[in-house]
């Protein structure tokens, strides 16, 4: 699990990484290059009370 994230919550992030659109395959392999100098990460499941404090 990931800061907090329940299992729900992380098999829908493995669900969407796993059944992506053409459109974000595209973009995700763009960004895969690391041509930007930054590192992307997809549906990386987080608690979402830690962003909000």
């Amino acid at each position: 699990m990931h800061d907090g994230a329940n299992r729900k919550v992380f098999d829908n992030a493995r669900k969407l990484r796993e059944k992506m659109t053409e459109p974000e395959k595209i973009l995700w392999n763009f960004l895969r290059m690391k041509s930007l100098g930054v590192r992307f990460c997809r549906q990386h499941p987080i608690n979402l009370s830690s962003i909000l404090k």
